[in-house]
């Protein structure tokens, strides 16, 4: 058995993914936010506790531990160079433009959104004219510093806005808005120990972004899956499934080493650089969700890790118990926040899928009759992926407002008669799935959820698919 463990972390790809990790320069965080880019929807089956946990998963979470040590070591080695403590002046003595920065990165995010119908970010979209003509109102208030933390405030009430209309779950996702509210807000107050606290408190909610989003990957892994299937170039020539998995892994590593404040300024310069290379590959969708992050990093690189507060990593001097502290809490920090994420996962799926379902019990006759017809493969790279086949019928975004127009829909999928998910295309990313054979059932629905007619019987298909490899 151990043979076989210590054969299986020496071969190629778990020793390149610890160099990615070491390293970070691997562009797995071009897939921060998959949502943006994948057509999700929160009644597509998430992954339990137990199908998460794979030797792969647990093989890359040793490896990263590692990883965090060897990060104590390199940030040492770096701080001890001249041209790095060069640079730091160099940048330290820039800090002052910290404020503008942050005021210019809000703005442009906030017109973007506005200008695309979305709250603060893509994929949030705003139905009430008030609410995007209240968020183009905030961004005058950060033309001038006097009013600025006023606009604070006001990314504070966005933020509220967005938890009752989309839920903790899924904004937790955009946790940093509360960083930069709390920066914008108390970045200029009068009291030192108050003032002190705007840049940790950009630091953590950046980080923890980064860790929500890194675990979505894992628990949510036909996202993920849709997007290196269009773009397969992202992985680098790895296996697309094992690429997700690292990519988790990647965002997890980042987010938590800008939690402990190790590495925050070499980290700050990579992970914009990275940024700013896939912009050519997922274009303004990228450019809008992504802007007030580069604000974020570009005020880490001006500040460090602030004045006031010392980091976490800094709460012990010996190197030896750094290495130790930063390890076994990268572990910790990230099964605690798993197994909630995880919760929430499942409770959002059943929520969505008691709502859907509901609707489906609903029935359509339209004046366009569509046809369907499915079949279903396994593709090494991505797992099993279904094809859709239908006449007559236009496919159209659930999670997006749209007209109910005759012939437009989007289809529901069952496997056993629990529903995996909602497919808006012609191909579905199905996430894993027990072997054997299994009951697959696709129907066709129409924009308000209800189920299309045609011949006076709800338009589904049945077939039972062998789904072992």
């Amino acid at each position: 058995m151990y043979g076989d463990f210590f054969s299986m972390i020496t071969t190629r790809k778990y020793a390149l993914s610890i160099l990615a990790i070491i390293s970070i320069f691997a562009p797995a965080t071009a897939l921060a936010h998959v949502k943006w880019f994948s057509n999700f929807s929160f009644a597509d089956l998430p992954l339990r506790i137990d199908q998460v946990i794979t030797p792969t998963v647990i093989v890359l979470a040793a490896l990263s531990g590692v990883a965090m040590a060897v990060a104590v070591l390199l940030e040492r080695g770096i701080k001890e160079t001249g041209w790095y403590s060069r640079t730091v002046d160099w940048f330290h003595q820039r800090s002052t433009y910290s404020y503008l920065v942050m005021r210019i990165g809000l703005g442009a995010t906030l017109l973007m959104a506005w200008q695309a119908d979305s709250l603060l970010v893509p994929r949030l979209p705003i139905e009430q004219v008030w609410l995007g003509w209240l968020q183009f109102l905030f961004i005058f208030l950060l033309f001038f510093e006097r009013t600025t933390p006023f606009a604070g405030w006001g990314t504070g009430f966005l933020y509220t806005v967005g938890m009752v209309e989309f839920g903790w779950f899924y904004m937790l996702d955009y946790v940093l808005f509360v960083g930069v509210a709390f920066f914008l807000i108390f970045y200029r107050h009068p009291s030192i120990t108050v003032r002190g606290l705007a840049v940790p408190a950009l630091y953590f909610t950046t980080g923890f972004s980064l860790i929500w989003v890194g675990l979505e990957k894992l628990v949510y892994p036909q996202w993920g899956l849709y997007i290196l299937q269009q773009n397969p170039q992202l992985a680098l020539g790895f296996p697309i499934d094992f690429f997700l998995v690292g990519a988790a892994f990647v965002e997890l590593v980042l987010g938590y080493l800008l939690i402990i404040g190790l590495l925050e300024r070499p980290l700050a310069l990579v992970v914009t650089v990275v940024f700013f290379t896939t912009t050519t590959i997922f274009g303004k969708v990228e450019v809008l969700g992504h802007t007030i992050i580069h604000a974020a990093l570009i005020v880490f690189l001006l500040e460090g890790t602030g004045n006031v507060y010392r980091p976490p990593i800094l709460f012990h001097k010996r190197t030896p118990v750094q290495m130790a502290f930063a390890s076994v809490n990268f572990l910790l920090l990230s099964g605690i926040i798993f197994v909630p994420y995880v919760w929430g996962a499942h409770s959002k799926y059943e929520h969505e899928a008691g709502e859907i379902v509901e609707l489906a019990q609903a029935t359509t006759e339209r004046a366009t009759d569509p046809s369907l017809d499915f079949d279903v493969v396994y593709d090494r790279g991505t797992a099993w992926l279904l094809t859709l086949t239908v006449e007559d019928f236009d496919f159209v975004n659930a999670e997006i407002p749209s007209d109910d127009v005759n012939g437009d829909g989007f289809a529901h999928i069952y496997i056993n008669d629990q529903l995996v998910g909602i497919s808006f295309e012609e191909r579905y990313q199905l996430g894993p799935v027990q072997p054997g054979d299994s009951t697959m059932r696709v129907s066709l629905h129409a924009p308000d959820g209800s189920q299309y007619i045609v011949d006076g019987e709800p338009l589904s298909l049945e077939k039972t698919i062998d789904f072992s490899r």
